[in-house]
């Protein structure tokens, strides 16, 4: 199937942290998701339906009235949460995460690992990208950099709590492919 990773599409990553505040009628998300256009965001809902993330449903008698839910909000509750603690708009958020190497960095941060480890078991990865993710991911609060009082001094790389909570869902919507 060809497309794009979920976690790439600003509008649907913002659709989803707005729906885990709990359902929400259309003309609700349009004005929680700044700046998205009517036919994007009915568009991404549509997808997220067909994907089975988001439900929907409509109430009876006039005016019709039509609520779009997530299917499972536990699943992006940490993701929500993640969000709301950081100082970076989605838009940066998704930028940082889509990126080629971000998700596999954070995969084999499980358990710490120097970067050197971590520059064997990533193969095809730069030493200045994978400084780039590392010192992003640091940032956002999901990689613990910790300098091991040893000789010679070493610098260890793990993930945090909320890197370890954030992270399956992150590769969920890796997983979901938004076909074009």
């Amino acid at each position: 199937m060809e497309g794009r990773s979920l976690l790439s599409c600003k509008w649907a990553v913002q659709i989803i942290l707005s729906l885990t505040e709990g359902q929400k009628r259309p003309s609700e998300l349009k004005r929680s998701v700044e700046g998205i256009k009517e036919r994007v965001l009915f568009d991404r809902l549509s997808r997220l339906l067909k994907g089975g993330i988001v439900g929907k449903w409509s109430k009876e008698g006039y005016p019709k009235e039509t609520y779009y839910y997530l299917k499972n909000p536990e699943e992006f509750r940490s993701l929500a949460e993640w969000m709301s603690s950081v100082d970076i708009s989605v838009e940066e958020a998704v930028k940082v995460l889509s990126c080629k190497w971000t998700l596999r960095v954070m995969e084999n941060l499980k358990e710490a690992k120097t970067p050197s480890d971590l520059k064997k078991t990533l193969k095809g990865i730069s030493d200045k990208v994978l400084q780039d993710r590392l010192s992003k991911l640091e940032r956002l609060g999901l990689v613990r950099r910790e300098v091991v009082p040893a000789k010679p001094v070493r610098v260890e790389y793990s993930l945090t709590d909320r890197g370890h909570r954030v992270l399956p869902t992150l590769l969920q919507l890796e997983g979901f492919i938004l076909s074009r």
